[in-house]
């Protein structure tokens, strides 16, 4: 078992984490439709280890190879395979494929066709595989696949924005949008000159005061800084709600 930052201390599945105090059936949903691909393994059999290092190493395989959208397919053809007609339960077999210390993102495609696994199916995956190269990725952030996993797909994302994960909330491990990430640099960027501004007419010389009578200029309200009620947080408010659309 392993855990990430928005599970809050509890402990959870890689690649199901614990969002708003309950589990999304769409990664639970992928998570157990992939377990039931794997040979039940005993602790007797796999001492010192939760689930095996098989199943580790299945899991880990599958989720880079479905965290990049159409990646399933595209080596089907690449190796000329063909996807079993028909679904039907069949364990992975290392001895038929390969065993935990060589198994590839090829032997899992091999091993999904040869089960009749559609590209469709492996698409309900996505949401799964992306928050567990996410969480994978905190626990061992110095692991080269695992970044190419991640940025491979975020440069697909980048060059077809309707392929941005659906039925998961941002901010949720593996989301990623590039709008989302525009309006972030947009907001680090005004913050940072709102503060060099306010630096800047802090050390300066103070100038003459306002005449009597005259209201002085009001002094900027950053967005990230304002109340209710300030001009600033209104059209703040009426921006996030324009971007968020309707409820």
């Amino acid at each position: 078992m392993h855990e990430h930052p928005h599970t809050e201390g509890r402990f959870t599945l890689k690649g199901v984490p614990f969002i708003c105090n309950r589990y999304l059936n769409v990664y639970v949903d992928a998570v157990r439709a992939l377990l039931t691909l794997l040979p039940l393994l005993s602790k007797k059999s796999c001492p010192g280890t939760i689930h095996g290092l098989l199943w580790d190493a299945f899991l880990r395989s599958v989720a880079m190879l479905l965290n990049m959208h159409g990646m399933y397919g595209e080596t089907i053809t690449r190796l000329h395979l063909t996807i079993a007609p028909q679904r039907h339960a069949h364990f992975y077999n290392p001895s038929e494929f390969a065993d935990e210390s060589h198994l590839n993102c090829k032997h899992i495609v091999c091993f999904l066709a040869s089960v009749g696994v559609t590209v469709a199916e492996v698409e309900t995956w996505r949401q799964w595989a992306a928050a567990y190269v996410d969480m994978s990725l905190t626990e061992h952030p110095e692991d080269a696949l695992l970044q190419d996993a991640m940025w491979d797909a975020r440069v697909c994302i980048d060059a077809d924005h309707s392929l941005v994960l659906k039925k998961v909330n941002p901010g949720t491990p593996g989301y990623y949008s590039p709008v989302l990430e525009q309006s972030r640099t947009q907001r680090a960027t005004w913050r940072t000159a709102y503060h060099l501004r306010e630096n800047s007419s802090t050390n300066a010389e103070v100038g003459p005061s306002a005449p009597m009578g005259e209201e002085a200029p009001a002094s900027p309200v950053h967005p990230e800084d304002a109340r209710e009620g300030d001009t600033a947080y209104a059209n703040e408010q009426e921006d996030e709600d324009t971007w968020m659309g309707p409820a």
